[in-house]
């Protein structure tokens, strides 16, 4: 592709726009590309005069962490690094990222220690993107954050996964720290040896928490992944736990949110009451679930959706959006953003659900339909519409940035859609390099019986992935399921293997997620 400069690059770029048929509404769809290096857009926020992405790419000799600001149209102004180094990890999407009090932003992220275990991060910058500080919270253990928000001391909560060298266990854990970023408590949580926090937040009438994700649960018998939630107290100390999901079957990570706010709570003596998302298997089948949750953790409501315009949804990708309004019908409602798979590449999918679940409507939007396409953060904005931030997988990476309506709508490809960052990498010193798969075998070839390495980027959302072997037959000759928290996976492959080529396919969320070949010698 040709480089071209920023400046003229902007100048091609100016009516690269579309306005919608309302006076002062602006659509626009962009995708955000180094040329052939990986660069993915994994948050998004407003700002009064445009809006700020953040993300991560991947060099031959270098990774890093960035925040670029683009104005109203999602034409590019600058891009600036916030951590970077071969030891950064990524903002997976947009609950790494929190606006605060005083109109920064703070991003949180996990950084390798030398012994190869994470340590979590915090960094505060300003709407220019200048850093005024950064944290690092680190100890014998191992910990990656999942979820950042802020708290009414004006501190901030972050919660994700602790484990220490050789115990085999995996817990939830939440740090707590003052306006500055330093370090003021933090507690830890298990069920069995395997739980995953994805989210947090305050409960407003109390000041604690509500937690989901993730847990092995072994109370059925047959050991299993079901959702998990903690309610807190301001200090962190457990009131009630539950678990959700299928017993048969492995279920997602839930996200929980209280709908109910203080005034309702206080003024008007409304129940408390959590929306919880996430997904359950039941017989083999993936549904996307919701559910209303009481003050203790009942199930008010609970629904499951197998089937939304004709294809199968996956979990709430996006942080739902609770809609507030004077509107009985309107009021309590959300959106949020699912992945559907309709022939062979995953696609996105807008959805608006009423209070009690019911859909109010659902638009597919697509920066490349012949594609594997993620969203990965949605945000409100002051016009009434909503911006997203996501990327196309396929190589090279590339991001994608989005503004629709209330309603979803969003201007084609055709006419609206201009490549926004060409020359980033390059104004940035950056050598190029062609982005590593979704996953990746080594040894290739590999003797039978032997040490098999699998690198995945698989979401962690839902915890197990599945690798099957199949001979030249199309025979299924040896499959392992592995957990996709861990970003590589040592597997052995059985003895007596016949020497020869084989079809390798790793399997998520019941869906083919990438392929390749192997020899075996």
């Amino acid at each position: 592709m040709k480089i071209l400069h920023i400046a003229t690059l902007l100048t091609l770029l100016f009516a690269g726009y579309l306005k919608a048929q309302t006076p002062d509404f602006i659509y626009f769809n962009k995708m955000l590309e180094a040329d052939t290096m990986n660069l993915l857009a994994q948050a998004v926020k407003p700002i009064d005069d445009g809006y700020l992405v953040l993300g991560g790419y991947i060099t031959a000799n270098n990774k890093a962490i960035y925040v670029m600001k683009v104005d109203l149209y999602g034409h590019l102004l600058w891009f600036k690094h916030i951590e970077e180094g071969q030891n950064v990890g990524v903002v997976e999407d947009g609950k790494f990222v929190a606006v605060t009090p005083d109109s920064n932003f703070v991003v949180t992220y996990a950084t390798r220690k030398p012994n190869n275990q994470g340590e979590m991060n915090l960094a505060k910058f300003t709407q220019d993107g200048v850093i005024i500080w950064k944290k690092k919270y680190t100890d014998v253990s191992e910990k990656i954050p999942r979820h950042i928000i802020n708290t009414s001391d004006n501190g901030f909560i972050m919660a994700g996964v602790q484990a220490f060298e050789g115990e085999g266990i995996a817990r939830y854990y939440i740090l707590k720290t003052d306006g500055a970023g330093n370090f003021e408590w933090d507690k830890t949580y298990e069920l069995n040896v395997d739980s995953r926090a994805f989210s947090i937040q305050e409960t407003p009438w109390d000041g604690g928490f509500i937690i989901g994700g993730y847990a092995y649960n072994t109370a059925s018998g047959t050991g299993n992944y079901d959702a998990w939630v903690i309610k807190t107290n301001y200090l962190g100390d457990t009131l009630w736990t539950r678990t959700y999901g299928d017993p048969l079957g492995n279920d997602c990570a839930a996200l929980v949110i209280p709908l109910t706010t203080l005034e309702e709570y206080f003024f008007e003596g409304k129940p408390i009451v959590y929306l919880l998302t996430g997904c359950v298997y039941i017989s083999g089948v993936r549904y996307m679930y919701l559910a209303n949750l009481d003050e203790i953790g009942n199930i008010i409501w609970e629904k499951k959706y197998n089937s939304i315009g004709g294809f199968n949804p996956s979990a709430i990708q996006t942080y739902p959006i609770i809609i507030r309004s004077s509107s009985v019908v309107e009021d309590h409602s959300f959106v949020g953003v699912s992945l559907y798979n309709p022939f062979l590449y995953q696609q996105n999918r807008i959805i608006k659900f009423y209070y009690n679940g019911t859909i109010a409507w659902h638009k597919t939007v697509t920066c490349d339909p012949e594609a594997d396409v993620y969203l990965k953060d949605m945000q409100p904005t002051p016009d009434g519409g909503y911006v997203l931030a996501g990327y196309r997988y396929d190589v090279p990476q590339k991001g994608w940035i989005l503004k629709v309506d209330a309603e979803g709508n969003y201007c084609s490809p055709v006419g609206c859609d201009s490549t926004v960052v060409v020359s980033a990498a390059e104004a940035a010193g950056l050598p190029n390099k062609t982005p590593m798969p979704l996953v990746q075998i080594n040894p290739n070839p590999v003797r039978a019986g032997g040490a098999l390495t699998l690198s995945h980027r698989l979401p962690a959302e839902f915890p197990v992935a599945q690798i099957t072997l199949y001979n030249q037959s199309g025979k299924a000759v040896w499959q392992q399921e592995f957990n996709t928290w861990d970003r590589i996976k040592f597997l052995q492959l059985p003895l007596g293997l016949p020497a020869g080529l084989y079809l390798w396919q790793v399997t998520y969320m019941g869906q083919a997620a990438a392929s390749g070949k192997v020899v075996v010698e």
